[in-house]
């Protein structure tokens, strides 16, 4: 069994990646998972796909309760600029 001492130093690595990988201290994982995106065609096309989130006028299950920091001043934002070409595409 090996001792090993922790310190505050920012110098170089007594003991690199290697060594840690045979003691089984660290083990790397290569795998990577991707989900394939979904295009959105138009609003009948999203409508239809998630029916559920479009009907009735929705509510939170049980009690919601939103906080409000009274220090904070009160603000607003004018919508971000958006061009021509894509103005259409954010509208659904």
């Amino acid at each position: 069994m090996a001792t090993f001492y922790v310190t505050e130093d920012t110098g170089t690595a007594i003991i690199g990646l290697p060594s840690l990988q045979a003691m089984k201290i660290v083990s790397l994982n290569h795998q990577l998972k991707t989900t394939q995106q979904r295009t959105v065609k138009d609003k009948k096309h999203l409508i239809k796909e998630y029916p559920e989130v479009f009907r009735g006028i929705g509510k939170f299950q049980g009690t919601y309760h939103i906080h409000l920091d009274q220090s904070v001043p009160p603000s607003t934002h004018p919508p971000e600029k958006s061009s021509f070409e894509i103005e259409g595409q954010n509208q659904i």
